[in-house]
C-alpha cells in the first residue's frame, strides 16, 4: 500500500478470533492497541464500534492520506499530457556516447532517449497517476523507477520502515521538462541540513559534476512527521529516529554506474565524481558522507557544434542527504552511522563513532572502482 499509494501511515484493524486490536503503521514503528474483547464483552463491542465511528469522521489527512499528493482522473490533461509525451519522438537524441550528424531543427532537441523511455516504463495501465507539491511547484509522477529495469538506480522501497525512499521521473508541469524526484521522509540528524539546502549552496558557488536543484521541501502538515515514537517507552524513544516528509526535484535524470561500456571510462566517470567531492569540499567545505556504488552515476550531456552532436557521459555525485559540514577548519568531523556498509573505509567500520576524514570518502570512492572493475 505504502508503495503504491502516497500516504504518511496506514490503520489496520486486526481481528482474532474474539478480539481486536488497532495498529498504525508508519516509517519508524507500528503503535497498538491491547487486545480487546469485542464478542463476549459489551464493553469490548461498544470500544470497536465507537473506533470505526471515529475513524470515518476523519478527514483524509487524519487517515494517512498525504494531501501534498493529489489523484489524477484519466480524463485531466495531466494525464493526456503524461502520455503525449511517454510517446517516442524523432528529435530524441541516443544517450550513449556517439557523435551525431544531425543539423537545424533537429540538432537543437535536447530530450535524452533513456529519459524518455524510463518516462515512458513509468506509465503502467492500472497504476495511479498523482500531481505531487514541492515549494509551490506541481510535479506529475506515475510508478516509481524500478532499478532493475530503468535507468536510474534509486529504485522503490518495499520496506515498511525506514526512509521509504520512491524515485520518479517526472514532469515538472511549469517548465514541461522531465526531471528526477525523489520521495523520501528524511532522519532528522544533527548537524545533517536537507538535501536540497546542500545541493543549493554546491550549484551557487559553482561545483561541477553534482545535481541542478529544481525545488525541495519538507512538505507541510502535522502529519508529515512520523508520530509512533511518542507512544514508545522513554528508554526506547531515544534510540528511534525522528523523520520527517520530504521531496527533493533536480535536473538530472542519469543512468547507473555499472552501464559504463569500458574500464578507460569507469576511471573517467569516477574521476569526475572525485572532483565533486574536491570541490564540494573546498568551495562548499561539505563532505558527502555516503560514498557509495548508488550514489556515483552516469549523466549523458549533448554539445552541438558545426551541426554535429557529441553525447559524452559525465559522472555525477548524487545523493548529499547526509552530506556534513567540515567545521572548525578541522579535516574530520563527528559523524553519525549512515553510509553503505560495503563500501565504508576500513577505520569506519572498526570504530563507527570516529570522525570522518577525507581519507575514508577517498577510500569510499577506491572501493566503489574496484567493486565495477572486478
Amino acid at each position: 500500500i505504502l508503495r503504491f499509494q502516497h500516504r504518511t501511515c496506514v490503520y489496520t484493524l486486526f481481528v482474532d478470533h474474539a478480539t481486536f486490536r488497532v495498529l498504525r503503521w508508519d516509517r519508524t514503528a507500528v503503535p497498538l492497541t491491547a487486545p480487546v474483547d469485542y464478542l463476549e464483552s459489551v464493553a469490548g463491542t461498544r470500544e470497536l464500534l465507537e473506533f470505526l465511528y471515529a475513524f470515518a469522521r476523519l478527514d483524509d489527512a487524519a487517515q494517512g492520506l498525504d494531501p501534498s499528493a493529489t489523484l489524477l482522473d484519466e480524463a485531466s490533461c495531466g494525464w493526456r499530457r503524461m502520455d503525449f509525451l511517454a510517446r517516442a519522438h524523432p528529435g530524441d537524441t541516443d544517450s550513449y556516447e556517439s557523435e551525431h550528424s544531425r543539423a537545424g531543427r533537429r540538432a537543437a532537441a535536447t530530450t535524452l532517449q533513456h529519459i524518455r523511455e524510463s518516462f515512458a516504463r513509468s506509465l503502467i495501465a492500472g497504476w495511479p497517476q498523482y500531481r505531487l507539491m514541492v515549494d509551490g511547484r506541481v510535479f506529475l509522477v506515475c510508478r516509481p523507477i524500478n532499478g532493475d529495469v530503468d535507468s536510474h538506480p534509486k529504485k522503490a522501497s518495499n520496506a515498511i520502515f525506514g526512509r521509504g525512499t520512491r524515485g520518479y521521473v517526472a514532469l515538472d508541469w511549469e517548465k514541461q521538462t522531465f526531471v528526477f524526484l525523489k520521495d523520501a521522509w528524511r532522519i532528522l540528524l544533527g548537524g545533517v541540513e536537507q538535501e536540497g539546502a546542500v545541493l543549493g549552496k554546491l550549484n551557487a558557488v559553482g561545483v561541477a559534476h553534482v545535481p541542478t536543484l529544481v525545488a525541495h521541501e519538507d512538505i507541510p502538515g502535522r502529519y508529515q512527521q512520523v508520530l509512533s515514537w511518542q507512544y514508545a517507552p522513554p528508554d526506547m524513544q531515544q534510540r528511534m529516529h525522528r523523520q520527517v516528509h520530504y521531496r527533493i526535484a533536480v535536473e538530472e535524470v542519469c543512468f547507473p554506474l555499472d552501464r559504463f561500456r569500458s574500464g578507460k571510462q569507469l576511471v573517467r566517470l569516477v574521476k569526475d565524481c572525485v572532483k565533486a567531492h574536491e570541490q564540494a569540499y573546498h568551495k562548499a567545505r561539505y563532505f558527502h558522507g555516503d560514498v557509495s556504488d548508488g550514489n556515483l552515476m552516469i549523466y549523458p550531456t549533448t554539445r552541438t557544434r558545426d551541426g554535429k552532436r557529441r553525447v559524452k557521459w559525465k559522472g555525477l555525485l548524487t545523493d548529499w542527504e547526509f552530506a556534513c559540514p567540515v567545521t572548525n577548519d578541522r579535516v574530520g568531523l563527528p559523524t553519525h552511522t549512515m553510509g553503505t556498509r560495503i563500501f565504508l573505509s576500513y577505520l569506519r567500520q572498526l570504530s563507527p563513532g570516529r570522525p570522518t576524514y577525507t581519507a575514508d570518502e577517498l577510500e569510499s570512492f577506491v572501493l566503489v572502482l574496484l567493486y565495477h572493475a572486478l
